[in-house]
Order: C-alpha cells, then structure tokens, then sequence
C-alpha cells in the first residue's frame, strides 16, 4: 500500500482481499509508503485481519507509518495488531 488510502480505493481494496484468500498463503501488508489513512482505510485491514484469521491466514502489516498507528490507536484497534513500529505481526 503506498499513498493515500481512503474510500477511492475500496474496489482494489476488495480485489486484493480476494486475491489473497484464492492463494492460501501469509500476508504481509507493507503500509511503510501510506501517506494518509482514513478510517475506511483502517476498517479495510481490520477487515482483512478478521477474514484472514478466520480462514488460518498470518496477516502482517509491515512498517506501519504513525499515520496508520495514529488511527488504528484512535480507533482502538492497534491492539489486534501488536504495537510494534517496525513490523506489527497477528496471527
């Protein structure tokens, strides 16, 4: 993910969750280049944690910028994802 991440990309957003469940394997979501998060941003990685875990996937989110930790912890929600800044791991 790089750039701004808000509703505008909710059909990509939806592809690559797809994707990622036909392929059966962890998944790492390098967020390091996001340069803006919304809360529908957020909503789609909480979204992709609970399917993902649901279906035994890791789902990783890899160097999180303090502009996604800022609103995952706003939004209290940092805590499914760990609280490490450099590489934030859920299983």
């Amino acid at each position: 993910m790089w750039g701004e991440i808000d509703v505008a990309l909710r059909s990509e957003a939806s592809a690559a969750l797809a994707n990622a469940l036909e392929r059966d394997v962890p998944v790492v979501i390098d967020t390091s280049k996001v340069t803006f998060m919304d809360s529908t941003g957020i909503a789609f990685l909480v979204q992709f944690y609970t399917i993902g875990s649901e279906e035994g996937l890791s789902v990783t989110l890899r160097n999180p910028p303090t502009v996604v930790t800022d609103v995952l912890e706003m939004l209290g929600v940092i805590d499914i994802f760990g609280t490490d800044r450099h590489e934030v791991t859920t299983s």
